[in-house]
């Protein structure tokens, strides 16, 4: 199965619903959470894409993710997680100090250019 356009646009429907739902459940304490689980299965194995065999990529080390979102100890809700091959990612949006304008006349794409890579730069990340 390859990834598509259609795959990849579903991301920020499924962050969105993640959060909405954790939102609605908070009144009767019941956290939500999402994952993007990777693990080598059946299914996964006819999609005929080449994995690297030195990788552990049992479903077991997913599952130890998704339990531990299930646990009494874990406080986490409304946020998404990628979960592969014994790793754990939180997954978030992010926004950038970036640069501002300032002037009185619209940015025009020449002054854009020039602060490109300030503008791209991550330092000061906000969440």
């Amino acid at each position: 199965m390859q990834s598509t356009s259609a795959g990849r646009s579903t991301s920020p429907a499924r962050r969105g619903l993640t959060g909405a739902l954790a939102r609605d459940g908070d009144r009767h304490r019941i956290q939500v959470n999402g994952i993007l689980p990777a693990a080598a299965t059946r299914a996964s194995a006819l999609s005929g894409k080449k994995r690297a065999p030195h990788v552990d990529r049992s479903p077991a080390l997913v599952a130890a993710g998704l339990t531990w979102l299930c646990h009494e100890n874990c406080d986490a809700s409304g946020r998404l997680y990628a979960l592969t091959a014994g790793s754990m990612r939180m997954i978030f949006n992010t926004v950038t100090t970036g640069y501002v304008f300032e002037g009185s006349g619209p940015v025009t794409p020449e002054e854009i250019g020039d602060r490109w890579e300030q503008m791209l730069r991550g330092g000061d990340r906000r969440i």
